[in-house]
């Protein structure tokens, strides 16, 4: 048997000491190591390797001018082009398209003559902030990639629109149809045409899944839903892109006999914050940059596309449904409870603000306060002094859940998260007048309703007995458990409760069942 001391005993000793003999045997070179950390040779040795190998470190990345000229070239940012550089491998698994959001220093990629934006007030002075953020703040969200998938492994992957693709001499993903299309740096190295050229590329996205919605009906195999999607904080590309296929693959496998072919839109954001050397320190710090970026966001790109796309469906049999999760669930209800409020190719048309709709929110454990539904009359509005008027306004219906298991959510000193279980007690159960529909998932049921007294189309859910472990590499207790079958099976209860019509209909009363039901429905 090997004993490391005995050897080291016979070590050569003299000008051959500490030679590596490249003839011997593996276990020569180790004895060899191990004279040279004897005779104190090894660290100038790995000093000198490690200075050889970061001066010949001259190969780059193929969209690396482009990234360096957008300031995204930062070992975080990268973590936005995983798609654009693995096509095959980071990939949605159902038909749909994904649009990439990203930030820019705001001097690279804002137009000369700024960013047009119309706000009425009506959702408080604290939105008001939010709104100035889009023209004020030092980076700019701007929609940067448009990629398409075909459901199936055997069909490519292509951009509609990318600004690495248009940019760069290099390509990793064919275009969709003929050139690659994005914005172009000028030669002052500045992007102007970012933000216009975002805006275009929704009206292409729009284009797109209305040809593809009736190439489908003509085929007689329509799709039934179109989904759009948005994740929420420290959420790279290539795990957004993991999320959305466990959303829509668990839906699929749970829909029991209910008619789902969906259409997806994902949404990927820069949900971190952008720092390589203090990560994760910074990440737990970033809490407020990312809840105002998840505000900004549902504010242009994500209220944008559900204005300009999901509610332009041109069918009447298509089911269209918006799901966020965490600070994703906070933009998706920024989006369409307030409203989309940049300007360009028409969009945002003061006149337009209240004719559209889409029909279903599914806001997963929120990261937002649930006093954003109320006003200041109402009590403690204090936290953000943010008002959603109507309830929400562009959605004809809302379901938003809560769990005891998410520990991300219980931060009641910053705000009142709907995510909390605590505030469901309070606004469902603690009152003779819940301002919500309210509910309880037990097992695969919608249970213990109580009628809201306001909002007629929001249901709020204690989601406990659903969304209870914790997701791998993941915080917050059960705040990500949004993966598994089980939570396929509850958003199809959402769903068929709005197909229904009875978001606010006692299925069955508060207290029925058996006690371990009463405790749970409880949060107990």
């Amino acid at each position: 048997m090997f004993r490391g001391t005995r050897v080291i005993e016979k070590l050569p000793r003299g000008p051959s000491a500490g030679k590596v003999d490249l003839s011997r045997p593996i276990t020569g070179n180790v004895v060899m190591l191990a004279q040279l950390v004897r005779n104190h040779c090894l660290v100038p040795l790995l000093t000198a390797l490690f200075l050889v190998g970061c001066a010949s470190n001259d190969v780059r990345r193929g969209f690396a001018d482009v990234e360096q000229a957008l300031g995204t070239d930062t070992k975080t940012t990268v973590q936005l082009h995983e798609a654009g550089y693995f096509p095959w491998s980071v990939r949605l698994n159902h038909p749909g398209l994904i649009v990439g959001i990203e930030k820019s220093p705001r001097e690279t990629v804002a137009p000369e003559n700024g960013i047009q934006t119309h706000y009425d007030g009506s959702a408080g002075e604290g939105l008001r902030e939010k709104v100035d953020l889009l023209h004020d703040n030092p980076k700019m969200l701007f929609l940067s990639q448009l990629y398409e998938y075909g459901g199936r492994y055997e069909d490519p992957a292509c951009a509609h629109y990318s600004v690495y693709e248009a940019n760069s001499n290099q390509s990793f993903m064919g275009p969709c149809n003929g050139e690659h299309r994005g914005a172009h740096i000028d030669d002052a190295g500045r992007m102007p045409g970012a933000f216009q050229g975002g805006v275009e590329a929704v009206q292409v996205l729009r284009q797109r899944v209305q040809e593809w919605i009736d190439i489908e009906e003509e085929a007689d195999d329509p799709f039934t839903h179109v989904l759009m999607i948005v994740m929420g904080w420290n959420t790279s590309q290539l795990e957004a892109y993991r999320n959305f296929n466990s959303i829509v693959g668990n839906m699929k496998a749970t829909h029991q006999g209910d008619q789902f072919k969906p259409l997806v839109i994902g949404v990927t954001w820069p949900s971190f914050w952008e720092n390589d050397w203090l990560d994760p320190l910074v990440r737990g710090l970033s809490y407020r940059n990312k809840a105002n970026d998840a505000d900004e966001l549902g504010l242009s790109w994500v209220g944008l596309i559900a204005r300009e796309v999901l509610a332009d469906v041109d069918t009447e049999d298509i089911e269209t449904v918006l799901i966020g999760h965490s600070f994703g669930a906070r933009a998706v209800a920024t989006a369409t409870c307030a409203g989309p409020v940049i300007a360009g190719n028409g969009v945002g048309d003061p006149g337009q603000q209240d004719a559209w709709l889409i029909d279903t929110v599914v806001a997963l454990q929120p990261a937002f306060s649930i006093n954003r539904f109320y006003s200041r009359d109402d009590g403690d509005w204090f936290n953000e002094e943010i008002h959603f008027p109507a309830g929400c306004r562009h959605a004809r219906n809302v379901v938003m859940t809560a769990s005891r298991h998410d520990t991300a959510v219980d931060m009641q000193i910053i705000a009142d998260m709907i995510g909390d279980v605590d505030q469901y007690k309070d606004h469902c159960l603690h009152t003779d007048h819940p301002a919500f529909h309210c509910g309880t998932m037990l097992a695969d049921d919608l249970v213990g309703r109580r009628a809201g007294k306001r909002f007629d189309n929001i249901l709020y859910v204690n989601a406990s007995d659903s969304i209870r472990l914790n997701s791998p590499q993941t915080s917050g207790g059960g705040h990500s458990d949004i993966y598994r079958e089980a939570s396929g099976r509850m958003i199809w209860s959402f769903l068929r409760a709005v197909d229904e019509d009875h978001l606010g209909m006692e299925c069955r009363p508060v207290g029925a069942g058996t006690r371990a039901e009463r405790e749970r429905q409880g949060g107990a």
